[in-house]
């Protein structure tokens, strides 16, 4: 049972291992700040409406564009 207090502290293989699961552990962060930021500095007018998004794929698939998307 002492391995697995070792393991879940990040101490089994020395300070390597904590810095190691430091990164592990703030990645998560880096991604929501930096998909925050790719968010707020995007073009403007890139994002479609559903009905745009919907018309582009029956386009590329054949088929004929309808009046409204289902469910709304």
């Amino acid at each position: 049972m002492n391995i697995f207090k070792k393991v879940h502290d990040g101490t089994f293989a020395g300070f390597p291992t904590r810095i190691l699961y430091l990164l592990i552990g703030i990645t998560p962060l880096m991604l929501l700040a930096t998909g925050f930021f790719m968010y707020g500095y995007r073009r403007p007018g890139t994002l479609k409406s559903p009905m745009v998004a919907h018309n582009t794929v029956t386009h590329h698939l054949n088929l004929p564009p309808v009046d409204r998307v289902a469910g709304n």
